[in-house]
């Protein structure tokens, strides 16, 4: 997401005040503010992705994001989707994971495959009494 921070950081740069303090706290504005964008566009792009893999897919859970799940990855687990993918419908899955892949590359974004996962992967979450 570095390029993200680094064109606010540039575009804030223009107008850098000459104090520290200040210029302190115009970057402290900027990494806050390239924070909640990046929060916005990691949002609407897993909502892309895994619209994109709809076709594919007879059904699909987004499941709970626990980061301990996947020790062998680098980086930071921002979508666990559940597929259930017809055997007929695999290689274009796999394709499609792939474009996506390569098209989010530049960004630091990748999609890891594993699994089968069980089928209560895609029961709905059960609703705790209060």
């Amino acid at each position: 997401m570095k390029w993200l921070v680094t064109g606010i950081a540039a575009s804030a740069a223009g107008t850098a005040p000459q104090s520290p303090g200040m210029r302190y706290l115009q970057e402290r504005r900027a990494q806050a503010a390239a924070e909640k964008e990046i929060q916005v566009w990691l949002s609407r792009t897993c909502e892309s992705v895994a619209n994109s893999l709809e076709r594919y897919a007879a059904d699909r859970r987004q499941r709970k994001i626990i980061q301990e799940a996947e020790p062998e990855v680098s980086g930071e687990l921002v979508l666990n989707l559940a597929a259930l993918v017809p055997r007929d419908r695999l290689t274009g899955f796999l394709a499609q994971i792939e474009n996506v892949n390569a098209e989010h590359a530049d960004q630091g974004l990748s999609f890891i495959l594993n699994g089968p996962w069980p089928p209560y992967s895609f029961c709905p979450p059960l609703s705790m009494p209060p």
